[in-house]
């Protein structure tokens, strides 16, 4: 029987900055925010798992909401990170 193994992300709400409406929520990724801990980022924190369980996937599939409200810089930068995890 062949196994197929799927890395499954969602849910990234990635944005360029803190916007009008006040502070970037915590699940939210905000593009260019630097000296984060992994426990502080979730790419990371994703990153130190695959490295420290040795992780792999046939596929990485992501179901939604890679940028928050289709901001473009938060989009770009969710695509590229998920290319550097495939």
């Amino acid at each position: 029987m062949t196994t197929l193994r799927l890395a499954v992300i969602s849910d990234i709400h990635a944005h360029a900055a803190v916007r009008k409406e006040g502070l970037a929520k915590a699940s939210h990724v905000v593009v260019g925010q630097s000296g984060l801990t992994d426990l502080k980022d979730p790419f990371l924190s994703l990153e130190t798992l695959i490295s420290d369980e040795s992780l792999t996937a046939d596929y990485v599939i992501c179901c939604g909401d890679l940028a928050d409200k289709a901001d473009p810089t938060g989009a770009r930068y969710a695509w590229q990170r998920l290319e550097e995890i495939r």
